[in-house]
C-alpha cells in the first residue's frame, strides 16, 4: 500500500486495450479530490510524538483527517501510439501506490508499451534529524530525492509486464545517533546514515479470468545501498491484485507481503534489523455518477503493517477515503 503516507484518491483501473494510448489525439486527463481518515503508529512519523522516553519504546497512535487533490494530464500524438504525461497513473493508484511522474510512453511493434519517466520530488518528506533522541523534542529535517523509472507492458505481445526504477534519497541534516545518551562512537553513528540509492524491480503477469475481471500476481526485488551499512538492505516481495468491472462499478483488491533484511548490525540495538511488511488495499469506483459520464465516485481503504525485530521500527498504518473524480 505504501501509505507512508501515500494518501490516495482512487481513479480505478480499467480493462484497456493497449493498441492505442488514447481514443483520440490531444490533451486528456482527470482530477480528483477526496476526504478521508488516517491512523498511524510509528516512532518515525513526524506528525506524532515529538519526544520519546527512550529509543526502545513502542509508538503511540496518531489520527488525522485530510482533504487532498490528485490527477494527471497527457498529450497523445496523432498516431495514438505516442504520449507525454504528468501526474499519478491509474495503474499505480489502483494497487495503492503513489508516484507522481513526468514521462513518455510509446506503443512498439507487437503491442508492447515502452514507458520512461522521471519521478521528481514534488513534495519533500519531513523526517526526524535524530529519530533516537530521548527526553527532549526532536527536530525535523527534510528528505528529498528523485527516481528514474522504466516500464515495459505486454512484453513481446504477452501479458508480462516489467517495472524498474533507480532512486536516490538525501536527508538534509542527518544527526542519527548523535544523542549523548546513546554513547555511540563516530564509526557507529556512521552506520546509521540514511542517504541512499536504491534499485527496484517488479515483474507481473496479467491473468484474464473473463471479459470483466483479471488477476495480476507480481514479484518485487529491492536493493538499497545506504551511506550507513545498518540502513543498507535487500528485500523480496510478492503481490496479488484482483480487478473486476460490473456494470458501472469497478473494484480492485491487492494484498502484499515483503521481507526486508538489513546488511549490518544496528549499533543502538546490537542486532541486524529484519522487517516483514504486509498490507491489503481495496479500491472502488462508480463511473457515470449521477448520469454524468465524466464524473465518478471513488473510495478506498487500506491497512499496512511493518513488523520489525526491533520494536522501535514497528509501523502500522490505515487509511479510508471517499471523493469525486472528473475526466476531461
Amino acid at each position: 500500500m505504501k501509505i507512508r503516507l501515500s494518501l490516495l484518491s482512487l481513479t480505478m483501473v480499467s480493462l484497456p486495450s493497449l493498441a492505442n494510448l488514447a481514443s483520440e489525439p490531444g490533451f486528456s486527463g482527470e482530477v480528483s479530490a477526496s476526504v478521508g481518515f488516517t491512523q498511524i503508529s510509528s516512532n518515525l512519523y513526524t506528525g506524532g510524538d515529538k519526544s520519546i522516553s527512550s529509543p526502545y519504546q513502542r509508538a503511540g497512535d496518531e489520527s488525522n483527517a485530510f482533504l487532498f487533490p490528485l490527477g494527471n494530464v497527457a498529450y497523445t500524438f496523432s498516431g495514438l501510439d505516442k504520449q507525454v504525461y504528468f501526474g499519478v497513473s491509474r495503474d499505480d493508484l489502483a494497487v495503492g501506490d503513489l508516484a507522481v511522474e513526468l514521462g513518455y510512453r510509446q506503443v512498439l511493434t507487437g503491442g508492447m508499451v515502452l514507458d520512461l519517466s522521471l519521478v521528481p520530488t514534488v513534495v519533500n518528506k519531513d523526517v526526524w534529524a535524530d529519530p533516537y533522541l530521548p527526553k527532549v523534542n526532536r527536530s525535523k529535517t527534510e528528505e528529498s530525492g528523485n527516481a528514474f523509472r522504466l516500464k515495459l507492458k505486454n512484453i513481446n505481445g504477452t501479458n508480462f509486464n516489467l517495472d524498474t526504477a533507480f532512486a536516490v534519497k538525501d536527508v538534509e541534516n542527518e544527526k542519527s545517533g548523535q544523542a549523548r545518551e546513546l554513547g555511540l562512537s563516530e564509526q557507529q553513528r556512521d552506520l546509521l546514515a540514511r542517504d541512499n540509492s536504491s534499485f527496484y524491480l517488479k515483474s507481473s503477469y496479467r491473468l484474464d479470468l473473463d471479459k470483466t475481471s483479471f488477476l495480476r500476481p507480481s514479484v518485487t526485488l529491492t536493493k538499497i545501498n545506504a551511506d550507513g551499512d545498518a540502513f543498507s538492505a535487500s528485500a523480496l516481495g510478492a503481490e496479488m491484485s484482483y480487478f473486476k468491472v460490473f456494470n458501472q462499478h469497478r473494484f480492485a483488491l491487492t494484498a502484499k507481503y515483503t521481507n526486508r533484511d538489513y546488511d549490518e548490525t544496528n549499533p543502538i540495538y546490537g542486532v541486524k534489523r529484519e522487517n516483514s511488511e504486509a498490507g491489503v488495499f481495496f479500491a472502488y469506483e462508480k463511473v457515470d455518477f449521477m448520469d454524468r459520464n465524466d464524473w465518478s465516485l471513488v473510495a478506498l481503504a487500506g491497512f499496512n503493517n511493518n513488523d520489525s525485530n526491533i520494536d522501535f521500527y514497528d509501523i502500522q498504518e490505515s487509511l479510508m477515503s471517499v471523493g469525486m473524480n472528473y475526466r476531461f
